[in-house]
């Protein structure tokens, strides 16, 4: 069975859209909230405790599902946007975000009930950047060896820098393994 969890990263974006763009107070509260989780969460962390505590997770769910409840009723009291002659009623986008939350609560705040997940996965899309970089740098590789040689360097930079490992001792130490894998064919 594969677990999934939504970046959080992006439910805060989409949340700041909705509460600058549209007004909706409800998407700044929210955003305070996901905050304040991830902080608890932090908090955890440091103490080198395996979870937040049952009341404090409790008492910050029932918030967010609150929070959600609130937004809702509040989009179903408006009236309806107006709509074309076939197709679902279009809602509008903070209502479509609230749902969205509500429907996903279990893979938004799975960095709640389990602490060692991650509340982002933007070092993944970090990770990733440098290969689009050099191809809007570069326009390609020139050889399949050389776009291999790349992803080993990068990887192993990547891994080294998440490690909090030093990147030039890594690639010294490494370098035998490296240099057989870097090997041009």
């Amino acid at each position: 069975m594969t677990i999934h969890c939504l970046c959080n990263c992006h439910q805060l974006r989409e949340l700041e859209a909705v509460a600058k763009l549209d007004g909706e107070p409800w998407a700044g509260e929210m955003q305070d909230l996901l905050l304040e989780m991830l902080v608890a969460v932090n908090a955890v962390l440091e103490e080198g405790d395996k979870a937040v505590d049952e009341a404090t997770l409790s008492q910050l769910v029932q918030r967010y599902r609150d929070m959600l409840d609130k937004a809702i009723a509040h989009y179903d009291s408006l009236p309806p946007l107006p709509t074309g002659k076939r197709g679902r009623q279009r809602r509008r986008k903070g209502h479509n975000l609230a749902l969205r939350l509500r429907d996903r609560e279990e893979a938004v705040l799975r960095f709640l009930n389990e602490p060692g997940i991650p509340f982002t996965n933007n070092l993944a899309e970090l990770a990733m950047r440098m290969v689009k970089v050099q191809q809007k740098i570069s326009g390609c590789f020139r050889s399949m060896a050389g776009a291999r040689n790349f992803a080993v360097l990068r990887s192993v930079l990547d891994t080294a820098r998440k490690q909090k490992w030093d990147l030039l001792d890594t690639l010294a130490c490494s370098s035998e393994s490296l240099i057989a894998k870097l090997v041009i064919r």
